[in-house]
């Protein structure tokens, strides 16, 4: 009968399982945010590359302009009465390869009386950076500090939008007056590659004439950003900040499905692991069962039967002798658990060991010996021997059948045929109907039947 198994048994691979599953899915989670956060610190690394070579860009195009103004302050410095015509001949050669430059400008006496090129900006002309609201500020900035400033963007008086680089021009009456580059204000910024990059949200920041912060330049809506990635851009005077997020989006947490497949393919793999051994052991546990349950009844037919039987070991040490054996020889179970085989022999027989040995190798053998009983009564047996194999061992069940009385029955048959053949008497044998069944020679003589 099958072992009852509890419930903890049953559910043990339920449990074994949902352990595995549960330490998979905390895995492949700490694997999910690992590379998520490693997908995060990528593209944090891209995009401060990216703004970092934008910042390079841009400082590129306005070093370059600023520079520029110090060359036209100078000339300028060195000669206080240029007129329009002359202005407009050192200024044609100076921008001839600056696209996004819109106009340079000199100021005497913070208005404007010199222009390049004249064409467009007449407007220009005649302009008070005194009186001008959004221009006065940085003007008397640059007056003041004796330094570049950049302004913009800002509506320019002949239209458009742009950048003003100014530099007060300084000769030694003192305060000229200013110079000041207008620069293209999406020509700067599209050289630059800020315009049209699709892969960033950028942000330029910066001072205005009122020292509050204000939007330089956006290329998204209005939305404020998560985090950015932050650089500044060093001016002469002040200082922009540049501010980039992913135009997608920054990774979030999210799960990456070629983690849960390889999370799928080992939680089966290990179910079939875990199923398989609980399988193995259920199978080792009922061939132990059922060879207990062998044994136990080996036990109880060895020790019940009637028929004296004997487990003897390669060596012919008596391994264990049922009760027959005990009530046959005479001897007590401790008694035969230091006896051999050879403690049986009546007679001096060297041919036993061997007789044993011959008998563990073969299927089955059967021999005839003498055994001395406790009582010292010697009796003639057959052993009856098979082999068997028990916990690794081999080992030999011995069928023990006292033939005493049969040797004797065949001794006193043997000597009445002997009478019966060499009698001198004529006897003849019959059965119950007078057939004669059997005579003997001394009949035949007699008689002269055969």
């Amino acid at each position: 009968m099958r072992s009852q198994k509890s419930p903890q048994q049953k559910h043990r691979p339920v449990w074994l399982f949902l352990g595995v599953f549960t330490v998979l899915v905390s895995v492949t989670l700490v694997a999910d945010f690992l590379a998520s956060k490693w997908q995060r610190e990528e593209q944090i690394n891209g995009v401060r590359q990216r703004l970092g070579m934008l910042r390079s860009n841009l400082e590129f195009e306005l070093y370059t302009n600023i520079e520029l103004i110090r060359g036209a302050a100078a000339y300028i410095s060195l000669n206080p009465e240029i007129d329009q015509a002359g202005f407009s001949r050192y200024m044609s050669r100076l921008l001839e390869q600056r696209n996004n430059i819109i106009n340079i400008a000199g100021a005497r006496g913070f208005v404007v009386n010199l222009i390049y090129p004249v064409a467009g900006n007449e407007k220009a002309i005649g302009l008070d950076y005194r009186v001008n609201e959004e221009q006065r500020e940085s003007a008397i900035t640059a007056a003041d500090t004796g330094s570049p400033v950049l302004d913009g963007p800002i509506n320019l008086v002949q239209g458009g939008v742009g950048f003003i680089a100014r530099l007060p021009v300084i000769n030694d009456n003192g305060v000229w007056g200013i110079i000041s580059v207008v620069l293209d204000y999406r020509g700067v910024l599209s050289d630059a590659g800020f315009i049209g990059d699709t892969e960033l949200d950028l942000l330029i920041t910066g001072r205005n004439e009122f020292g509050n912060l204000a939007d330089i330049y956006r290329s998204h809506d209005g939305a404020s950003m998560v985090n950015p990635v932050l650089l500044s851009i060093q001016l002469p005077y002040g200082e922009w900040h540049l501010s980039a997020q992913p135009a997608e989006g920054w990774v979030t947490f999210h799960f990456h499905p070629l983690f849960w497949v390889l999370a799928f393919i080992i939680n089966a793999i290990a179910f079939y692991i875990i199923q398989l051994r609980y399988n193995n052991r259920l199978l080792e546990q009922e061939k132990i069962e059922a060879l207990t349950t062998s044994e136990e009844k080996f036990r109880q037919f060895f020790s019940a039967h009637a028929v004296v039987m004997l487990i003897v070991d390669d060596s012919g040490n008596i391994v264990d002798a049922n009760d027959a054996a005990l009530k046959y020889y005479g001897y007590s179970a401790q008694q035969f658990a230091n006896m051999t085989v050879f403690d049986l022999q009546a007679l001096e027989n060297t041919s036993v060991m061997s007789k044993v040995k011959q008998a563990l190798l073969q299927r089955s053998t059967t021999f005839n010996v003498k055994h001395r009983l406790a009582s010292g009564e010697v009796r003639d047996v057959e052993v009856f021997n098979t082999p068997v194999d028990s916990a690794g061992q081999r080992l030999l069940y011995s069928l023990v059948i006292d033939i005493t009385e049969q040797l004797e029955y065949q001794k006193r048959w043997e000597l009445s045929q002997q009478v019966f053949n060499h009698s001198l008497e004529g006897i003849v044998v019959t059965d119950v109907e007078y057939k004669i069944v059997s005579v003997n020679p001394a009949f035949s003589d007699i008689t002269g039947y055969t």
